[in-house]
């Protein structure tokens, strides 16, 4: 199927071409009267979409072989972005068993990863239990692949995620040579499913976030399933530069409410030893936390 538009009605621009399937799914994309991309659609036998390109962007390992030096797609640009979705340990099994080597095989091996049981265990309920992405730096013109895993407890909500960037292009796989904490998420949640903390990290392994949510609570325990606040523990280069509570007319308003009032606002005051000291204020719903922060050199 072909979409095409034209200025005048006489000359028309291929501007997207679609490809099926025998049995329906979309099996590829061609972008542009110029070839500009063209995307393949891999899934598994379930239906579920396994992958987009390759893992690489390697010529050799593209389905679609777009750019390749002879094949009806070698007049294509190669692909400027991919990804792959892991759910089980076998999901997916390519019908020409060459395409399942290493060397040629869309998906990158992750052979090496001696712990990938634990850390993305299995998953049989249709959850993404590790992911990869990959795009091209428009600068650099480098290619950028990232192995992402993730946990989940056994209500299915997702309790730990972590990243990985160390990958050999020359023989298509994963080199696990130990985490550095890059984009690491981890969370907690209380009995009704509330998120109770969450720590993020940046792409080195700093602490970019670490999160705290409150809700109300006495000494029987939780009260109101209402969220009162997001309490932010500052890192040691960071300190708070301002502090106050504004309305939604710019002016403070300070009407006292009753302690078990939902309307109460809290707010926080960090040291620079990255001690929390929570601040109760009194404030009428209408009023909102406000806060910046910089870093210190």
């Amino acid at each position: 199927m072909n979409v095409k538009t034209s200025r005048d009605g006489v000359f028309f621009d291929n501007d997207a071409s679609y490809r099926y399937y025998l049995h329906g799914p979309l099996a590829r994309v061609e972008i542009g009267d110029e070839r500009v991309q063209g995307i393949d659609y891999i899934y598994t036998l379930q239906g579920w979409i396994k992958g987009v390109n390759s893992n690489s962007l390697i010529v050799s390992t593209d389905p679609g072989k777009d750019g390749n030096t002879f094949g009806i797609n070698k007049n294509f640009a190669r692909d400027a972005f991919g990804y792959s979705l892991n759910y089980f340990g076998g999901d997916y099994q390519a019908i020409d068993p060459n395409k399942s080597l290493s060397a040629n095989n869309f998906i990158a091996s992750t052979e090496d990863f001696t712990n990938l049981a634990v850390d993305a265990p299995s998953l049989y309920n249709g959850n993404i239990s590790s992911m990869v992405t990959t795009i091209t730096d428009p600068a650099e013109n480098n290619v950028l692949p990232q192995f992402t895993m993730y946990k989940y407890d056994q209500l299915n909500r997702l309790k730990n995620m972590k990243a990985f960037a160390d990958f050999d292009f020359d023989k298509n796989t994963w080199k696990p040579d130990g985490y550095d904490g890059r984009y690491q998420n981890d969370f907690t949640y209380d009995a009704n499913g509330n998120i109770e903390a969450q720590l993020r990290k940046d792409e080195s392994g700093n602490t970019i976030n670490d999160l705290t949510y409150n809700r109300y609570n006495n000494a029987q325990g939780l009260i109101q399933n209402r969220l009162y606040g997001v309490f932010r523990v500052l890192m040691s280069n960071e300190r708070l530069v301002k502090f106050g509570i504004r309305t939604k007319y710019t002016e403070l308003e300070t009407k006292p409410v009753s302690k078990q009032s939902s309307s109460q606002v809290f707010g926080f005051l960090i040291g620079m030893n990255d001690v929390l000291q929570k601040i109760h204020l009194p404030m009428t719903l209408t009023t909102r936390e406000h806060f910046t922060t910089h870093r210190t050199t």
